[in-house]
């Protein structure tokens, strides 16, 4: 990829200005004028465009505020996933099972006088024990309305995990760029998914958010608190681990596991021990038949998809079934991403690649994770982020870069039931459905990864050669210091 100035080097000398402690690069404050990045001031624009931008923003907003306001408090007939939390606090305040089997919950607590085949598309509640502790605040509440206020504190969070991404890359406020952001989120298929079914996708982003705006600001503790309340909520936010090992911080990762542990002990002193052996025997077998689900764009869901899909996926039509290949092919595409993330956060010593680092940590934890279902995405605007401000200015770059926000902003579900006689419900995938309109958001977060993985060689391989070399006695040599450079 090419360079804005044609030299590489001019897009990365701002990390290597000042040094603060040891193996800590501080970037100048100007950085981000040297760095070429996709977001531009609001007094480049023409008049047309101001105008435009808030005139496009009502238009859209009018088109889909039927949509959301429907979404946001569901009729009580409507099944949506946050049902699973709600009705298994609410088992716990009546005395049941805390994962007692929907058949159960959704007749003692909906008007629902027969249950239709979709209301039992997910028998159980499919998440940790503690997700229920988090649902408990709201279990008193009527279901929809638990839904509402629920939908209401996520959007919050997501305000909050915005304004922490904002202030950590110091992106220069413009109330005119505000319009185009409301826009792409009120038409973001993942954010709808997202309010529609009540995810907890926001509180796991927030969490997050607050690890990357913690480890960047030298809190390793707070870190690692946070990352470990992520992983008791959702399992699959454990794997951000791997980032501080890789980066040798023992206390953020001590911190963590004690974290999980403090958690998982009062979670079980509140619903019983009983709740996470359900968890464990009864609800972690069904949860592994989600891998062949064509939402699944994880390398997990891929391979099996391609070569074992699971015996109650009837909607799926396997190339030819071996799970010897799907096995294969899932170990050796999961441990090149592990590989190459390890490389590049050892490497990662300015603070434009630590975010660089820590962004594509969160890529690869949805790439080997063996569920990564559309909404997932909204965890990404770090990495979306941090790989954006600094991509060159060359056409390949930027039309890859672009490629991917489409793949990300699309709707799996419409593009399938297009593409698929049959639709969602009734179609069969067969192996080219496959490796075409069922994995092109897997193929969009590999893009996504190569090219942050490119982008930090770029910087790691022109910090090397900006660095001033040092002789045995120790002094060094070359005609630049770091303050020259």
């Amino acid at each position: 990829m090419e360079s804005l100035s044609g030299d590489p080097r001019a897009d990365v000398r701002g990390d290597l200005e000042t040094r603060n402690e040891p193996g800590q690069i501080q970037e100048p404050l100007d950085a981000a004028r040297t760095r070429p990045c996709l977001i531009e001031t609001a007094s480049l624009w023409p008049l047309w465009k101001c105008v435009l931008g808030p005139g496009l923003t009502l238009v859209v907003a009018s088109i889909m505020a039927p949509i959301y306001r429907s979404s946001m408090r569901p009729p009580a007939d409507r099944i949506v996933d946050f049902f699973q939390e709600w009705a298994s606090a609410r088992n716990y305040l009546e005395g049941l099972p805390v994962y007692a089997n929907h058949r159960v919950s959704l007749p003692r607590y909906l008007t629902l006088r027969t249950l239709r085949p979709q209301d039992l598309s997910i028998e159980v509640n499919a998440h940790p024990p503690t997700s229920v502790l988090l649902a408990l605040p709201f279990a008193r509440l009527h279901y929809p309305d638990a839904v509402l206020v629920w939908n209401l504190t996520s959007l919050g969070m997501l305000g909050v995990s915005l304004f922490v991404i904002w202030r950590g890359f110091g992106i220069p406020f413009s109330l005119w760029w505000s319009f185009p952001l409301i826009t792409s989120l009120l038409i973001c298929p993942p954010l709808i998914t997202q309010v529609y079914f009540g995810q907890l996708n926001l509180v796991i982003l927030l969490l997050l958010t607050g690890t990357w705006a913690a480890d960047r600001s030298g809190r390793p503790l707070l870190a690692g608190v946070l990352l470990g309340t992520a992983a008791t909520i959702k399992l699959f936010p454990g794997f951000l681990f791997l980032y501080f090992i890789f980066r040798g911080q023992w206390r953020s990762l001590l911190a963590g596991v004690i974290t999980i542990a403090l958690l998982t002990g009062l979670t079980a002193t509140v619903l019983g021990l009983e709740a996470y052996r359900a968890y464990t025997v009864d609800v972690l077998p069904c949860v592994s038949g989600f891998r062949g689900k064509w939402l699944n764009a994880s390398l997990t869901g891929f391979w099996v998809k391609l070569f074992d899909p699971p015996p109650n996926e009837v909607q799926v039509q396997p190339l030819w079934h071996s799970p010897a290949i799907a096995r294969l092919g899932t170990v050796a595409t999961c441990a090149a991403v592990v590989i190459s993330l390890a490389w590049i956060v050892r490497r990662a010593t300015t603070r434009t690649e630590q975010d660089l680092a820590f962004g594509l940590a969160l890529t690869a934890m949805l790439l080997v994770s063996p569920v990564t279902w559309d909404h997932y995405l909204l965890l990404l605007p770090i990495p979306i982020i941090a790989i954006g401000r600094g991509l060159p200015r060359s056409r390949a770059a930027r039309m890859l870069f672009a490629g991917i926000l489409v793949a990300f902003w699309s709707s799996p579900v419409l593009i399938q039931s297009l593409m698929i006689p049959g639709g969602r419900f009734h179609g069969i995938a067969h192996p080219l459905h496959t490796v075409t309109v069922l994995s092109y958001q897997c193929y969009a977060l590999i893009a996504l990864f190569s090219l942050g993985v490119v982008e930090a060689m770029r910087y790691r391989k022109c910090a090397a050669s900006d660095s001033p070399s040092t002789d045995a006695g120790g002094e060094a040599r070359g005609s630049h210091s770091l303050a020259d450079v």
